[in-house]
């Protein structure tokens, strides 16, 4: 395994919200009795050979609203029932075609999820949708080389504008530049900064992400030519859990800061000989990036904690054969996980990544949505990780419970085309 730091500098970037007619507005609404939003906010893209579904799972059974936001309003919203088997698709296209948009899932619970899954012709894409807006997050994992682009997506389904500062670095280092400040988001709309066309050449981005009033959702889009990505920004933490699927190319983790002064960070490693302690440790300097190079472990699934000294936020990137995924991970581990979206697009194999990071033998099951075609129990020994390979079908997406706390990814496969997702884990569930 060899590390290696990259830091990294971004330029201005220019603001656009999409131009359509204002609808009704869609806001969060608190969940009664409950402290989190029973609500996640979801990138969607319609047009231009791709489409979008949006996943749904409930840990009750119960009705939902998803409505699409730009341009100061709602262009189109649709209700949905999970049903019996917990779970429901909506399909974007049949809500409204807006282009690079958001949506707001009003789901049934606080015990539910929702997940993007953006497909078309030589591109496939998820991601868990965000549910918490944060103050600060970070970004990291795209890059702008030749046929390679980045955007960032800045999503506000709320009623009032929102001020977004960036900071931005490549492999050149920290970008100074006055237009990074107070970026308006407007209400009921998604704003999107394309990188390419201001940063070309850049092979490792780092972005920190500072709200400065009202609230967004961030996530980064990326394409190579051959496939893409979509994937969360998530808030810094001092401790990690990243998931790893087994991959016949690249296979890296690229851990970002906002901390304005250098931060070590130390990662242990659960593979297929267990925990290794201490595998690797390095130093990221104030608000950079460095990339952990997992390619020589690639030809099994593994699984990082990694531990620093100052917050840092870090994101797993997959290339093989054209094919290209990113997902943020995890904080920790729990008992109960859902999957929206896992193998429902038409076709696709699906890999369920389990780790098990304690000191007890975990008993797992897995459940498909909708129940009926699976239902296995696997165990996952203590400080490892256990790899489900499914077979090809059409699910809204999969659940996990254990009976101890463990961490959950998804991966699923269509010819060259990847996509993968961390899983979202649910508070007593």
């Amino acid at each position: 395994m060899k590390g290696y730091l990259a830091v990294g500098v971004i330029t201005l970037l220019t603001v656009a919200t999409l131009l359509v007619p204002v609808a009704d507005s869609p806001a969060f609404k608190p969940a009664p009795g409950s402290a989190l939003p029973a609500v996640a906010v979801c990138p969607v893209e319609e047009g231009q050979g791709r489409a979008t579904a949006i996943g749904v799972i409930s840990s009750p059974n119960g009705t939902g609203e998803v409505t699409i936001f730009a341009g100061g309003g709602a262009t189109g919203s649709a209700n949905f029932d999970t049903g019996e088997p917990g779970s429901a698709t909506i399909s974007v296209v049949d809500v409204s075609a807006v282009g690079v948009a958001g949506a707001l899932a009003d789901l049934p619970d606080a015990a539910s999820a929702a997940a993007s899954v953006i497909s078309g012709s030589g591109y496939l894409a998820a991601e868990s949708c965000g549910a918490t807006p944060a103050s600060q997050s970070i970004l990291a994992g795209g890059s702008t080389l030749s046929g390679e682009n980045m955007d960032i997506q800045l999503m506000n389904p709320y009623a009032g504008d929102a001020t977004v500062d960036l900071t931005v670095w490549s492999e050149a280092g920290l970008e100074s530049d006055p237009s990074f400040d107070s970026v308006i988001v407007p209400a009921r709309s998604s704003a999107t900064l394309d990188l390419r066309e201001l940063l070309p050449g850049r092979e490792t981005i780092s972005v920190v992400i500072d709200v400065t009033s009202g609230s967004v959702i961030p996530v980064g889009r990326f394409s190579n030519g051959s496939d893409g990505a979509v994937w969360r920004a998530v808030p810094p933490a001092q401790e990690w859990l990243v998931l790893a699927p087994a991959s016949q190319g690249l296979s890296k983790v690229i851990i970002g800061t906002a901390a304005p002064a250098d931060v070590s960070y130390q990662i242990d490693l659960y593979g297929a000989d267990g925990l290794s302690e201490g595998f690797a440790e390095g130093v990221i300097p104030g608000r950079g990036a460095a990339t952990v190079d997992l390619t020589s472990l690639s030809t099994d699934a593994v699984a990082l904690r990694i531990i620093s000294t100052g917050p840092v936020a870090p994101f797993l990137r997959l290339e093989a054969d054209g094919g290209v995924a990113m997902t943020a991970g995890v904080e920790t581990a729990a008992t109960s996980w859902l999957m929206p979206g896992a193998g429902s697009a038409i076709g696709s194999a699906t890999r369920v990544v389990i780790l098990n990071s304690g000191l007890e033998d975990a008993t797992t099951l897995l459940t498909d949505r909708p129940k009926g075609t699976l239902e296995r129990e696997v165990l996952v020994p203590a400080s490892s990780v256990v790899v489900v390979d499914l077979a090809p079908g059409i699910l809204d997406g999969l659940s996990l419970d254990s009976d101890v706390p463990v961490a959950a990814l998804w991966m699923m496969q269509l010819g060259p085309l990847s996509a993968i997702a961390t899983g979202v884990p649910i508070e007593n569930g």
